[in-house]
């Protein structure tokens, strides 16, 4: 489960236990295959390597006709049960080879009366030069965990539901060890389904049309072989409608950096 909630922040634990939200920890383990090519069946959870993806169905292009790369697949019947989730079907990520520092992205959600059609095997249209930017530069293997999420001081809701503690002020009338602590506790960084989300700049939801409208559908942070600029983040935003409705494709992807 998430740690305890700090002494000097324990006067508000009635607030704080009421804002948890559950969460599914993602572990990403990477298996060190080549980006064309990996070990792990087609329908497995992972970051990076090759998907299940139906014969039939063209591979997903950019807006100049190149392949896209995949990114993330996420096997919900592999993953403990998340309320408001799916429990099944197949969760996609391609993104540009070229552009997708511009948000150029593509989602597919394929459902599991969906995953009986025969799957594409052969791979040999993705050339290297695919994967040549891509932010994930290992095949990972992907393990879940239950657990609460305790807030993010980067997401949107901070400032509107944490009362006192999103004052900008608060963390000056905190010893360092315990702005440390804040900091740590309000981190919402890591590898996620749901929860709240980490931001390096500005939560894209806290301005504009897409102003409190959606909920993180997936987070995938920077890592030892995943880099998103300098130490960036990549999400997957989703109207809940879409979400409670199993319209996941409908999900907008969103990355930020330092």
């Amino acid at each position: 489960m998430s740690g305890s909630i700090p002494i000097f922040l324990r006067e508000h634990q009635e607030l704080l236990h009421s804002l948890e939200l559950p969460v599914l920890r993602i572990e990403a383990t990477p298996i060190m295959d080549g980006l064309t090519g990996d070990s792990l069946p087609l329908m497995e959870s992972k970051f990076g390597g090759l998907p299940y993806f139906p014969d039939h169905v063209a591979w997903p292009t950019d807006i100049q006709g190149d392949f896209m790369l995949p990114v993330a697949q996420i096997n919900f019947s592999q993953a403990p049960a998340l309320p408001g989730f799916p429990t099944s079907g197949l969760l996609q990520l391609f993104l540009s080879p070229t552009s997708w520092y511009d948000n150029v992205a593509k989602v597919i959600y394929h459902p599991a009366d969906d995953l009986n059609y025969l799957p594409r095997t052969d791979f040999s249209f993705l050339e290297a030069s695919v994967f040549a930017e891509s932010p994930i530069q290992a095949v990972h293997r992907l393990s879940f965990r239950q657990d609460v999420d305790p807030g993010s001081s980067s997401d949107f809701r901070f400032g509107q539901q944490f009362g006192p503690l999103a004052d900008l002020e608060f963390p000056d009338q905190l010893s360092d060890e315990e702005a440390e602590e804040f900091d740590e506790y309000f981190d919402g960084s890591g590898h996620k389904i749901g929860g709240y989300g980490a931001f390096t700049q500005d939560d894209p939801r806290d301005y504009g049309e897409a102003s409190g409208k959606s909920v993180q559908l997936l987070q995938i942070d920077t890592d030892e072989f995943i880099t998103w600029g300098d130490m960036g983040i990549g999400h997957l935003l989703i109207d809940p409608e879409d979400l409670r409705t199993g319209h996941l494709e409908r999900a907008v992807f969103y990355w930020d950096c330092h």
